[in-house]
């Protein structure tokens, strides 16, 4: 699996919003300008023209495991769990605790 950097990549919004008011639009700093760069010309063909299924493929993984990183084990209201923060599956089944930043050190071996 490819390791993004997502540390630094987007601005933090100038506007002020209502409490429970929709989320502002995201910028994208330069830093995460240059890796969609480096992604479009890797998925560039040597004709010139663009793979836009691999960069779609991309994209998804670069959300995932954007997504990822906050990934706990939960328990729902009804009791049932643990499950997975991120995806709702029984938690370490579905593997995204190998990605989770927020889990201490060697929490990630004991759910493996």
């Amino acid at each position: 699996m490819r390791d993004y950097d997502f540390t630094e990549i987007i601005l933090p919004a100038a506007e002020t919003r209502p409490v429970m008011s929709k989320p502002p639009a995201l910028q994208a700093t330069r830093k995460w300008v240059q890796q969609v760069e480096v992604a479009v010309s890797e998925c560039t063909r040597p004709d010139g023209s663009l793979d836009t299924e691999v960069l779609a493929d991309w994209i998804l993984n670069a959300m995932e495991q954007y997504g990822a990183r906050g990934a706990e084990p939960m328990f729902t209201m009804d009791g049932d769990g643990p499950r997975c923060s991120h995806c709702g599956a029984m938690w370490s089944l579905c593997g995204h605790h190998h990605t989770s930043e927020v889990l201490d050190d060697g929490e990630e071996a004991d759910c493996a």
